[in-house]
Formats: C-alpha cells, sequence, structure tokens
C-alpha cells in the first residue's frame, strides 16, 4: 500500500503518480518535462472552465432572447389543412409533403399560406396545424422553451470542454511520442557506451 491507502499500480496509484512521480535516481530530465506538461495541461484546463461555461450561459441566453424576439413579433394559430401535395424541390429535402393550410385571425380575416413543408405522413385534408407566424403571416419556427434553453446551454458547455480536453491530451500524447523517441536514443547511447571496450591507453 502507498499513501492514503492507494494500492501500488492502482488506478488511483497511477493518476497520482502521473503528476507526483516517486522519487528515483533513474529519472531523467525528459521525465521532469512530462510531468510539467501534465501540470500546465491541468492548469489550462482548470482555467478554461469559466471560459466554456460562459460560452454555455451565452449560448442559453441566445436562445431565450431569440425565443422572446419570436413572441414579440409572432403569435400562435391553429391552421386547418387545405391540401396535401407530394414533396418537390421548392420545399425542402427534408420533408415528406407539402401543405396548404388556412386560419382566421381574430379580427376575421382569413390567410391562406401555400407550400408548408411537413415531415410525416399522418397529416390529411382538414386536419389542424398548429403554428406560428409573424406579423407579415408568414410561418416561423416556434420560440424555443426554456428546458431547450437550458439544454443547449449544457451541451455548449459539454462540447466546449469536450474540446479543450481532446485538444490537451493529444499535445500531451504528442509530446509524450518525441520524449520517447529522445529516450530511446539516449538508451542507445548509453547502451553503445557501456558495450565500447575500456580506453587502456598507448601500448608501452
Amino acid at each position: 500500500m502507498t499513501g492514503a491507502g492507494r494500492r501500488r499500480g492502482s488506478a488511483a496509484d497511477r493518476a497520482y503518480t502521473a503528476f507526483v512521480p516517486r522519487r528515483s535516481a533513474l529519472r531523467r530530465p525528459s521525465d521532469r518535462w512530462e510531468t510539467a506538461a501534465r501540470w500546465g495541461a491541468l492548469a489550462v484546463l482548470l482555467l478554461l472552465v469559466p471560459v466554456v461555461l460562459t460560452l454555455g450561459d451565452a449560448r442559453a441566453r441566445a436562445m431565450r432572447e431569440g425565443a422572446a424576439e419570436v413572441r414579440a413579433t409572432g403569435h400562435p394559430v391553429t391552421a386547418t389543412v387545405v391540401t396535401v401535395s407530394p414533396r418537390d424541390a421548392g420545399v425542402g429535402a427534408g420533408t415528406t409533403v407539402a401543405l396548404t393550410v388556412a386560419w382566421a385571425e381574430p379580427d376575421g380575416s382569413v390567410h391562406t399560406l401555400p407550400r408548408v413543408g411537413y415531415d410525416g405522413d399522418d397529416v390529411t385534408v382538414g386536419s389542424p396545424y398548429p403554428m406560428w407566424v409573424d406579423r407579415g403571416f408568414r410561418a416561423v419556427a416556434p420560440p424555443s422553451t426554456e428546458q431547450d434553453a437550458v439544454l443547449q446551454g449544457w451541451v455548449a458547455d459539454v462540447g466546449g470542454f469536450g474540446a479543450v480536453l481532446v485538444t490537451l491530451l493529444a499535445g500531451l500524447a504528442l509530446l509524450r511520442r518525441v520524449l520517447d523517441r529522445r529516450r530511446l536514443r539516449q538508451w542507445e547511447e548509453d547502451w553503445a557506451a557501456f558495450r565500447r571496450p575500456p580506453d587502456r591507453g598507448a601500448a608501452g
């Protein structure tokens, strides 16, 4: 057992000694550089955590502001499907059918909106079709919910943190590869020096 109940060779022991190596006369300068690089990567990771969290908050705030703008400039309506047509190139590659819908505003005016893309096959003429329209009675995406904003903020946080972590790990892996090559060359030089016969001086 090692300090604090860590078993030698365990995952916890390997993680600890990666940052606090055991004292050894065999440690080389390259080993110290690798340890210093790990500490540097950890410091960078900790310093960037607030930045990543700020980006997530900004993403969530942008979604909330966008939703507020949609609510301020548009309103929901429940239209009625008038026609159902096969999808064509003008509707969008991700839709299945094109709808023509109509609805009446509270002031009694009736509006018709053609070529509304719909991704599904469970709609028929006469079906209700809830949607959002702007002040010009054009279809707009419905406002995102608070849950959507929170989720997107978390996604931005996790994605940003993951990108930073992968970049740092890739940098450490590259450094280790370079140092391993340096260690191998040093080992070959030391081995060659060990096998070289001693210099007995000039023959008398």
